[in-house]
């Protein structure tokens, strides 16, 4: 049986899911926010090591069942226990924090015995810190563009065009009025805010084409979005165009990219920096 590890919105997850019920293979999928609960841990030397967890959402997973994973996003985490019966608020805190760390060992123990199965992407390489990946690139020969993080308005070049975006990964925060997502975003105007929360600029680059790049093992697949000619989407290609979307095609890349590419993800300096 296959597990996938992903999120509940995301929608290339349930695209693959298609595929997989057409070919009729087994899988189970797990979602960040699954309410998940620890049924058993065994490690002996007379038994067969066992570790079994449930969740309300999808039941019960022994881990013997699984022979692959796909790690797509997210990450699981078990419940910490309703412990409002206790008075003393700082004996409440206490036991809180000590509840988290042991959480956080069987954790950590999931996360490794899923590693000894044969898998696609992995927790501790869920996310890769943006300025070290745009260092790595440059150092091995790939072009990027020049980088600023700056918290003062008056350290923006206004003669320069520049994008915005996040210096980490997108905000999508959820809220009783809808939900929201952030973009990359042309910057038309200075900050009129003398000082801000560092924020990522970059030289804004006239686009012939989006590139999306998967990596899988020693093979790179990269397919080009049509994305530059409707103003919606010339700057960020996911504000999507449902009516009309952007035209998608495979694509190659030169050969002497695509080998840097795959000397890039296996940096061990970009794994060390890992989101974890």
């Amino acid at each position: 049986m296959i597990l996938i590890v992903s999120e509940n919105t995301d929608h290339s997850t349930s695209e693959v899911i298609q595929w997989l019920r057409y070919y009729k293979a087994q899988f189970v999928r797990f979602n960040q926010g699954d309410t998940l609960m620890l049924r058993k841990v065994v490690i002996s030397n007379q038994k067969n090591c066992k570790f079994v967890l449930s969740s309300k959402e999808r039941g019960e997973l022994d881990l013997d069942r699984i022979s692959a994973i796909w790690y797509r996003r997210g990450s699981l985490h078990f419940c910490v226990p309703n412990i409002d019966f206790i008075q003393d608020q700082e004996l409440k805190r206490q036991v809180s924090s000590h509840l988290k760390s042991e959480n956080n060992i069987l954790e950590d123990y999931l996360q490794y015995l899923l590693h000894s199965i044969p898998h696609i992407g992995t927790f501790a390489t869920r996310g890769v810190n943006k300025l070290v990946l745009l260092d790595l690139a440059r150092k091995i020969g790939i072009d990027v563009p020049d980088t600023y993080i700056v918290s003062e308005s008056d350290q923006i070049d206004p003669n320069e065009k520049l994008i915005t975006k996040s210096i980490s990964e997108i905000f999508n925060p959820t809220t009783k009025n809808g939900d929201y997502i952030t973009y990359t975003e042309s910057l038309k105007n200075k900050p009129k805010t003398i000082r801000f929360f560092p924020s990522l600029f970059q030289t804004h680059i006239e686009k012939e084409a989006d590139i999306r790049i998967f990596v899988l093992r020693d093979k790179v697949y990269s397919m080009a979005i049509m994305s530059q000619n409707h103003p919606q989407t010339a700057v960020d290609f996911r504000k999507y165009l449902s009516i009309n979307p952007s035209r998608q095609f495979s694509f190659k890349l030169p050969n002497d990219l695509e080998m840097k590419l795959i000397e890039l993800i296996k940096k061990p300096s970009l794994k060390l920096h890992q989101l974890t």
